[in-house]
């Protein structure tokens, strides 16, 4: 993958838009969206310049860089909407309206959404108690270290997913 630090910001940007568009960010997707910023070689600069851009309410998810880029781009924003096991009807609108801008036919988006669910299911993403700091396991309810109830939506509580990209309109 090869994008410039604009590009990456950009990709960056669409992934955190999508996330925060239920209008929070939960803890396991905070942890995937770092994941990806490693994944594109991507700074910690670019990172907080992409959120910075996401705050400022102005920012439009659109495609970056090569097709394969913007294959990649709707594979990990699709993962970190699906890692904290909902996602909200605006950030699926989002997912479809990206996926059409790539010209992605129901059929290829069923295809990435089935290898992003098995992704998501043998995911081992930690994430960070809210009162300590300590890395936790995904799976963890309760921070060892302090003792803190884990905030988080359960995966095991996860819903059916369903993507049908409109035949028109």
């Amino acid at each position: 993958m090869i994008l410039s630090n604009e590009q990456k910001i950009d990709y960056l940007s669409n992934v955190i838009s999508v996330a925060y568009a239920d209008g929070k960010i939960a803890a396991q997707e905070t942890e995937a969206i770092a994941v990806i910023q490693k994944a594109i070689g991507a700074r910690k600069t670019e990172l907080n310049k992409a959120y910075k851009q996401v705050d400022a309410n102005n920012f439009t998810v659109s495609p970056v860089g090569f097709w394969s880029d913007k294959i990649k781009n709707l594979e990990q924003i699709i993962y970190v909407s699906m890692i904290d096991g909902e996602i909200p009807p605006k950030e699926k609108e989002l997912i479809l309206n990206f996926a059409k801008q790539i010209s992605i036919n129901q059929g290829q988006l069923n295809l990435i959404i089935n290898d992003v669910k098995t992704a998501v299911s043998s995911s081992e993403i930690e994430i960070l108690c809210q009162s300590c700091k300590a890395k936790l396991p995904d799976s963890a309810k309760f921070c060892p270290k302090c003792g803190a109830e884990i905030d988080k939506t359960s995966t095991a509580q996860a819903v059916p997913i369903s993507f049908e990209i409109p035949k028109n309109g």
